[in-house]
């Protein structure tokens, strides 16, 4: 049986978003394939190692405003795939992808 928490709301999405992370010397541009309320998993251009800080900008789209994280965490590595866990946010940036995680999941299930 697996140990993951299934009770947290996570989506895979249907129609990845592009994701700019920015380090301190650098920023580049990946994919987020999968978004959870506290992290996400990005196939990225720039090898990153577990423990790595930096902000995220996720762009979805032309009429949208990008949502801008301050600090995310690399939680996990595989090849150019890796896994981050956000840091502190204001909470008009957690509505924000509360509101995105929320449009890209079909319909709750009572």
């Amino acid at each position: 049986m697996s140990k993951r928490n299934t009770s947290k709301p996570r989506s895979r999405l249907a129609n990845p978003c592009v994701v700019e992370y920015l380090g301190p010397n650098f920023t580049e541009k990946g994919t987020m394939t999968d978004l959870s309320s506290d992290g996400m998993k990005i196939l990225g251009t720039r090898t990153v190692h577990v423990g790595m800080r930096f902000a995220l900008r996720l762009s979805l789209g032309e009429s949208a405003s990008p949502i801008q994280i301050p600090c995310a965490y690399v939680r996990w590595t595989r090849n150019q795939e890796f896994g981050v866990k956000f840091g502190p946010m204001e909470p008009a940036v957690m509505a924000q992808l509360h509101d995105l995680l929320s449009s890209h999941q079909g319909a709750p299930t009572a």
